[in-house]
């Protein structure tokens, strides 16, 4: 049964480049959802309550509910919670902002 089952999603992967399965699990989940992810300490699970339970959509909009108290104030989170939260994010936007060391040694000769 599995093999079946995997042999026709394969199969439509292949001929349409899509997978109508993979549609709908996406579509399971609020938007924005993914990048909230990518914050050390926001797993699946709060991920989700913040988008279901406060509509938060960007990592922007969980700063700025954890910034004004809503996110303290879930069931569950609390207030170091959303501190550790709220220090990831920082964390997170000060290493976009930092230039990995091979990249930084080939445009220092023209610096100097």
């Amino acid at each position: 049964m599995k093999n079946a089952a995997i042999a026709k999603k394969t199969v439509e992967l292949v001929t349409t480049g899509r997978l109508h399965y993979y549609d709908e699990l996406r579509a399971e989940f609020p938007e924005g959802i993914s990048d909230l992810l990518d914050i050390p300490g926001v797993g699946p699970k709060i991920a989700i309550r913040l988008g279901s339970e406060l509509g938060i959509q960007s990592v922007d909009d969980l700063e700025a509910a954890v910034r004004d108290g809503r996110v303290a104030t879930m069931p569950r989170l609390g207030d170091k919670v959303a501190e550790n939260i709220l220090r990831q994010i920082q964390a997170m936007r000060t290493k976009e902002r930092r230039i990995p060391i091979g990249e930084a040694r080939r445009g220092a000769p023209g610096l100097v």
